[in-house]
């Protein structure tokens, strides 16, 4: 039924529902409600794709190449990485006797093994203790690398060996002869540090 309107009056239009019939519930289809829940594929490809690249910063970052890692922490040439077990491989320098470079090879092996005797043992048989007393403290040190090989006047080569003694940088320099002897042997050594 409808009413006539009368000038003055408001008129109100009834709602999209015919007279005695209400909204469907909350929630309900045609209701009123939350909207549909969006799909959330992108944030899980984003963040899947972050894990990724962190976990490759994390290992090129700590691991190989290593650049998160002081100058300090990274192992030095020629030294064991860290976790390894044993002795650095054998350093070969070009020009240097191949029986030389073997006997600092057993010196870098008897000072990382803190193994005094092995080490003065390799020393020539007429050399005095003087001589020695440098090598002998070397042994209590840790972290030695043969650095350089090289051969001097007179058929003698020197060899530099890098360390810590004492907690602290330590070089060591020594000299091979073959003077009065048939092999090679070491005459003096010269610890800084």
């Amino acid at each position: 039924m409808s009413y006539p309107q009368h000038p003055g009056q408001p008129h109100y239009q009834q709602g999209p529902y015919p007279p005695g019939h209400y909204p469907p519930p909350y929630g309900q289809p045609g209701g009123y409600g939350p909207p549909p829940a969006k799909p959330k594929t992108g944030l899980w490809v984003g963040l899947a794709f972050g894990l990724v690249i962190l976990i490759a910063l994390g290992i090129t970052g700590f691991v190989a190449p290593g650049f998160f890692l002081s100058k300090d922490d990274k192992p030095a040439a020629g030294s064991p990485t860290a976790g390894s077990q044993g002795s650095p491989p054998p350093a070969q320098f070009p020009g240097v006797d191949q029986a030389a470079q073997g006997q600092a090879n057993k010196l870098l092996q008897a000072l990382n093994s803190q193994d005094s005797a092995g080490a003065t043992a390799l020393f020539c048989r007429n050399i005095d203790t003087l001589s020695t007393t440098g090598v002998q403290k070397a042994t209590t040190g840790t972290d030695w690398v043969l650095e350089n090989g090289s051969p001097r006047e007179a058929g003698d080569i020197y060899f530099s060996f890098y360390g810590k003694v004492n907690g602290k940088n330590a070089s060591l320099i020594a000299d091979l002869t073959k003077e009065n002897s048939p092999e090679w042997c070491f005459s003096t050594t010269t610890l800084t540090g």
